[in-house]
Parts: structure tokens; C-alpha cells; sequence
């Protein structure tokens, strides 16, 4: 769990699933994150947003173009769906957290 600020100031822990960066938009990060909220048995909502580290804070903001969000969208598609084989890969070549 971090404490995130959102983009109206108020501060909120959140569970990060994974912080990553996406070939289009080079040096921005986005956050998949979770505040634990079930949806059914096996699976919690998740939640994307745009990623800003100010100083020791991590603040989020919405993605407001369609066009990035659909980026951002088939990127969480393909974490989620990855073989636990296939993310360590990605971890170890640090494709993902740039």
C-alpha cells in the first residue's frame, strides 16, 4: 500500500499492482492499482491512472485522451492476461518499469 494524492488533493492508500510506462507516450507512468474493493470471489476492480511523482509525494491524475487511454487500456489487458512465466520475462528485460 502507498498514500497517493488525487487530482482534487485528497490522499488515499492504494494497493499498486504495477507502475509501468507504454512505448507511445516515452517518460510517462501510469499506475494500476487497487483499493480492494471485490467484484466477485476471485477478482478485485482495478483502477489506471497517469502517474506523477512530486517530491516524496505520488500523485494521480485521470487519462483524459481517448486515444492514450485506449494505449494505456491494451497495455493492462496484456499484464493482466500474462502467464506468471511470461511477467517475470518482462520484469527481468525491465521492459515494464522502464
Amino acid at each position: 500500500m502507498i498514500e497517493v494524492i488525487g487530482e482534487n488533493g485528497d490522499k488515499f492508500e492504494v494497493e499498486v499492482i504495477e507502475i509501468f510506462e507504454v512505448e507511445q507516450y516515452p517518460g510517462k507512468k501510469y499506475i494500476l492499482y487497487s483499493f480492494g474493493e471485490q467484484v466477485d470471489e476471485e477478482n478485485e476492480r482495478v483502477y489506471t491512472s497517469v502517474l506523477n511523482e512530486n517530491e516524496d509525494e505520488f500523485v494521480l491524475s485521470c487519462i483524459e485522451d481517448q486515444e492514450e487511454l485506449r494505449i494505456v487500456n491494451e497495455a493492462v489487458d496484456e499484464l493482466l492476461t500474462m502467464s506468471d512465466e511470461e511477467y517475470a520475462a518482462l520484469e527481468e528485460s525491465d521492459d515494464l518499469n522502464g
